[in-house]
Order: C-alpha cells, then structure tokens, then sequence
C-alpha cells in the first residue's frame, strides 16, 4: 500500500504473463463483499485450475481450500496482520497454501476463468503442464453484468446448504464408467460419484518412468480435472457440469457430507 494508496481495502495481485477478462475488475469488486463478512474466507482469485469447459456457467463462484493464485485479491487487514510479518523470499505460492498460513480458511474462484496464462515456462511450469492445465483454460471474453448480491452465493452457511442440497437430491454412484454416461444426460438432477483412495499427489505425470499416477486420475481424466485432487475441490468434493448441463458432485470419502451417502 504505502504511499501509493494508503487507504486502499484491498489489493490485486496480477502476475505480469497474465491476460485478464473484460469483467476482470467487476469480478472482484462483486465478490469483495464476501471477504469482508465471511472469517471462514482467506482470499478471491480469479483463476479456476478446473476451467476447461466451454459450457460453464460465467456467473457460477466456488469455494477451494486451495489457494489458486494467478490474479487475487489480497484484503489489507490480511496483508497486515498475518502475511506481511511473515512473508517468504520466494515460493509465496506453496506458502500460502500451508496450513499454518490458510488455517483453514477457503477462497473464492469463478467457474469460468477471468485471467489466461499466456506464457509457456516459469519456476514450476514446464510444457507439459502449460499445454495439459494452461493452454486449453476458457477466459471468459465478454463483459459478465455481475449481480450486486453475487457474493451471498459464496457466504459459508449459503453455500454449504446449497452442496448440501445437490447432494440430497443427487442419484448416486460410486462406478466412474457409470457417472461418465450419466453426467451426459439432459436432466437437472445432480449425479454424485462416491470415490474413496489414499492420495499421491506429489509427483506430477512424466516426472520419472517409474513414478505411478495418483489414484484420482481414474477421476479426473473423464471429468477433465487436474491430477491433484486438492486443486479446486470443496471439502473434499468437485463440482463439474455435464455437457448437456447436468451438475455433477464428485466426492472423495471420507468426507464431511458422508452423513448423505448411501448405504
């Protein structure tokens, strides 16, 4: 802040390879709000690592324990109480993900992205990466008329009650080849896929010859995700939409929803 802008509520912190949206500053400015009322809310990024889909909803917002970064709002009472004290010389990224950094706290992310990275390699980017996760992200291209009231969507107690509710209404499945035909169909009831494995996120695909893929790619590569599940997900659940518009809840077990799963 400084001198710069000393009053300033908040600021954004745009990565200089970042080609943001027309609505990118509107984004922000509506999801703001949420931060100011929500403890349970850490930061509001603009990126989506999930934001492949050319049918996605521009004015849909999500919560992550993941912190996404690439183009967020950082609110300044956050800067001054806890990072600027403590802030790393480099690797701010994985930092901030740290649980001793987000305490559990959550951010907020569109579904359809307002940021694309447009450059090929950084620290941790290689071309493998860019072209699997960078490249095919869908940046919103049009201005988004952002409802004044859009940040009550991602208030906690809201949007619990609303995974709560797809989940209860769901048809539930715990086969991937079933919830693969099943997401394809035109209906508005959600489809809920039950998967449950221990997790091996650390190595990213192609790292060594010998190094076997994490269990969550049986999930991910239909559903077109990352490979890490954390990337994205809600308390253990991802939210997809089938391309004829039927949501989709994929749910790693176990999980705080477990009391909504079937026998």
């Amino acid at each position: 802040w400084g001198a710069v802008s000393p009053g300033a509520p908040a600021v954004i912190v745009v990565e200089d390879d970042l080609v943001v949206s027309k609505d990118f500053f509107d984004y922000f400015s509506a999801v703001a709000p949420a931060l100011e009322r929500d403890d349970s809310l850490f930061v509001a990024s603009a990126w989506n690592d999930n934001g492949f889909a050319k049918h996605g909803d521009p004015g849909a917002l999500r919560r992550t324990g993941w912190f996404p970064g690439l183009g967020w709002l950082l609110p300044r009472k956050l800067w001054e109480t806890e990072l600027h004290p403590q802030w790393p010389d480099g690797h701010w990224d994985h930092w901030m993900r740290s649980d001793d950094v987000a305490k559990g706290r959550e951010c907020v992310y569109p579904v359809v992205n307002r940021a694309s990275h447009e450059s090929e390699y950084g620290t941790f980017l290689d071309s493998w990466h860019d072209k699997r996760y960078f490249k095919p992200i869908v940046r919103q291209r049009s201005r988004f008329d952002w409802p004044s009231d859009a940040w009550r969507s991602v208030l906690r107690d809201v949007y619990e009650d609303r995974v709560r509710g797809l989940l209860a209404a769901a048809e539930h499945v715990s086969d991937v080849n079933a919830a693969v035909v099943g997401s394809a169909l035109a209906t508005t009831t959600p489809l809920a896929l039950w998967f449950d494995f221990e997790e091996n996120d650390d190595a990213p695909p192609g790292a060594a010859d010998a190094w076997a893929p994490p269990p969550f790619v049986c999930v991910s590569e239909p559903f077109d995700l990352w490979h890490e599940s954390r990337r994205g997900d809600h308390r253990g659940v991802h939210e997809v939409v089938g391309v004829a518009g039927r949501p989709v809840l994929l749910v790693k077990a176990p999980v705080a929803y477990d009391s909504l799963r079937p026998d």
